[in-house]
């Protein structure tokens, strides 16, 4: 009987759950920290039926009430801080790592997130040379995730062998990109992956913003780019040019309101991948590394140390689980409290950039 091929939705699905989208550490330890609230009262259910083994129904029901209460306490924070923090529409933003080392560039991105509706989140992937080792993650969870937390040097990352995968399959749930190619280098080969990529992926030109600089005419830039694709054909309609001209730093709340103009017209739907640009992606990833990623490289191995180790402190040490869970509950308000002072500055920076309508950049 011959055999069909799978359906392309289904191919895609398989493809991106092999390798995953990138990783967001701040993400996986509120999720986890927040499951943990909620695991506090088993805890205390066990140590109950160890000290009282003849009243099991009147325990299970005073904890079963307990631990309701907790869920519903914490799906509660879940809702708006998972919902609203990291659930946004995502505009992703590529540039050459050597950037973030620039305070003038490091400045741009605020204004481009100011320049954002407030419906969409800027992200972008982090460079290897600041993420944080696999064995600090496992000791302190929570400071990793409180360094990543609004970094101007972004939160997402991914293992050197398969990142153009996971940034696919993020741009697969994503709605437009910002591609830097200012500091473009000549040989960067992972930026040149990424132009290629982008230029692939769009169909639009409100889902590719390019952004360059008064340092080459437009035609100039126009030249680099079809260099960088090579034998593939620019085509205009499928990306636009953000000219940031001189100066632009002095002007602020102008430069915010004409990116938000520019910006505007993003739609909702996120990117359509076709099987050319799998196939693109594929191909790359497997001159230098493979698709899939192991577990040892997954968000997931340090919830999963977490919970061994809570369960390990339940068996043995029922006491000091509870305090261990409502010590990360502690942990978890202070995040909190850092992550809304952080949104309301962020508030305050897009208040005051919040441009002149008689302004214009052509």
């Amino acid at each position: 009987m011959p055999s069909r091929s799978l359906p392309w939705e289904h191919q895609l699905a398989v493809a991106f759950d092999s390798c995953g989208e990138l990783s967001d550490p701040t993400f996986h330890w509120v999720k986890s920290t927040l499951t943990l609230i909620v695991l506090v009262w088993p805890c205390r259910v066990y140590q109950a039926l160890v000290k009282y083994p003849n009243e099991v129904f009147t325990v299970l029901i005073v904890h079963l009430l307990l631990t309701s209460i907790s869920a519903a306490l914490a799906y509660g924070l879940y809702q708006p801080i998972l919902k609203t923090a990291f659930k946004k529409k995502k505009v992703v933003f590529l540039r050459a790592f050597s950037s973030d080392e620039v305070r003038d560039d490091q400045t741009f991105r605020n204004v481009l997130r100011a320049a954002l509706d407030k419906k969409f989140k800027l992200i972008g992937i982090r460079p290897p040379s600041v993420r944080v080792s696999i064995w600090t993650r496992l000791v302190g969870d929570f400071f990793t995730a409180l360094r990543y937390l609004g970094s101007n040097t972004f939160e997402l990352e991914a293992a050197d062998h398969n990142w153009l995968a996971r940034l696919l399959a993020t741009l697969a749930t994503s709605q437009a990109v910002v591609l830097d190619i200012r500091k473009i280098p000549l040989n960067g080969q992972g930026l040149h992956t990424e132009v290629c990529l982008a230029l692939k992926l769009s169909d639009s030109r409100n889902r590719l913003f390019i952004l360059v600089d008064t340092s080459k005419s437009q035609a100039e830039w126009w030249s680099e780019l079809q260099q960088i694709l090579e034998d593939s054909p620019l085509d205009d309609e499928k990306f636009q040019f953000l000219h940031l001209p001189d100066g632009w730093r002095r002007e602020q709340e102008d430069i915010a309101f004409w990116l938000r103009q520019k910006l505007s017209s993003i739609p909702d739907r996120p990117f359509n991948i076709t099987p050319q640009v799998l196939s693109f992606a594929k191909d790359q990833v497997k001159q230098n590394g493979y698709w899939h990623t192991p577990f040892w490289e997954s968000p997931w191995l340090v919830t999963s140390w977490i919970f061994i180790l809570q369960a390990g402190l339940t068996i043995y040490y029922p006491s000091i689980a509870t305090k261990y869970t409502i010590g990360l509950g502690i942990l978890f308000v202070i995040m909190l409290v850092i992550g809304y002072a952080r949104l309301l500055g962020s508030s305050i920076v897009q208040k005051r950039l919040g441009g002149s309508p008689d302004f214009r950049i052509m």
